[in-house]
């Protein structure tokens, strides 16, 4: 009995010591439930940068003016369907990967996904809502450069001494300008570039009518007026620049913020992931 007890305590306390076999499979069932968790939570992180992608070339035309936003905002919100499925199975593979450090390493923070229940439909909603007032927004945009196309070449008929086309171009002008006011949207630099674009709309067109009519004394005084107004063309133009910056930047700039802070979210757990190892415990 002495003897059979003096070999029983030479036994390690841990099982897995004990034990090695046991030990090799606990840790290739870790390694298994870690490349199944990394692959589901990189499924998630696929299905954000696709968004983030479209997305962001949505708003690069949302500000540029040079192409449709509203499609690439709309496959930016495709790409996050059936999101919230990705999410559960990237937590039930976690939650794998927990019941395994459990069993080897006892007291050890799992890896998690901080990315909560709705949150990819909510910012899809979000995504898919903003297609619609990118495209105006886009269409406002080009409405300004049109103004400004229409405005030049109003003065370049009056170079020419053609009253009648200057005034052509000019009613085409306004009808751009107009749509430029109209915007619904609050850009509070906006009105700068209106209220100047309009003076010298205003200016060039009394030129263009005492051309036509044949009043220089009218002309005079309209061409002091347009030069008043072009000294501000500069301060205006800035101002333009800004209310299309912020504006569009503003029709899909939260939920494009909110899926960087998500890609980042999946970076995070898969670097936790990769800490671990599957020679862990």
């Amino acid at each position: 009995m002495l003897v059979l007890g003096g070999l029983f305590a030479q036994r390690s306390p841990d099982p897995f010591v004990a034990d090695p076999a046991s030990l090799a499979a606990a840790r290739a069932t870790l390694a298994t439930a870690l490349a199944e968790a990394s692959a589901r939570v990189g499924d998630v992180g696929a299905a954000v940068d696709a968004a983030i992608s479209e997305g962001r070339r949505g708003a690069a035309l949302t500000v540029a003016g040079d192409g449709d936003p509203g499609p690439h905002l709309s496959a930016a919100a495709d790409a996050l369907v059936g999101g919230d499925d990705l999410v559960v199975r990237a937590k039930r593979a976690l939650d794998a990967v927990a019941g395994q450090l459990a069993i080897l390493q006892p007291g050890a923070t799992p890896p998690a996904l901080d990315i909560a229940a709705g949150r990819l439909p909510g910012l899809a909603a979000q995504l898919a809502a903003s297609a619609v007032p990118a495209d105006a927004f886009r269409d406002m945009r080009r409405a300004s450069q049109a103004t400004l196309t229409d405005l030049g070449q109003a003065l370049a008929a009056l170079d020419r001494g053609d009253a009648a086309e200057a005034l052509t171009a000019l009613d085409a002008a306004d009808r751009e300008h107009a749509a430029v006011a109209a915007w619904p949207g609050e850009l509070a630099t906006l009105p700068i570039w209106l209220d100047t674009t309009a003076s010298l709309l205003d200016a060039v067109r009394r030129i263009a009518v005492a051309t036509r009519d044949g009043d220089p004394d009218a002309a005079a005084a309209a061409g002091k007026d347009y030069e008043t107004a072009a000294g501000k063309a500069r301060q205006a133009d800035t101002a333009l620049a800004i209310a299309v910056s912020e504006g569009g930047g503003g029709v899909s700039g939260t939920p494009l913020a909110a899926l960087a802070d998500l890609r980042e979210a999946t970076n995070e757990t898969l670097a936790e992931l990769a800490a671990i190892g599957p020679g862990s415990g």
